[in-house]
């Protein structure tokens, strides 16, 4: 989770996403990892949209 952190903070948000997924596979932290998951989905899809020339 914190290696996620530290990618989402640099701006590497696939890579972030990457750790995080990794992270849905301890019960300890399942839920928090999976809270950022969808997050960093949400965040990849709204970057992605900024970058599209205004119409």
């Amino acid at each position: 989770m914190q290696i996620g952190n530290a990618l989402y903070n640099e701006k590497k948000y696939l890579e972030a996403r990457s750790e995080f997924q990794s992270a849905v596979q301890y019960a300890e932290i399942v839920k928090e990892g999976a809270i950022w998951v969808n997050f960093m989905d949400k965040e990849i899809a709204r970057r992605k949209a900024l970058e599209q020339p205004a119409s």
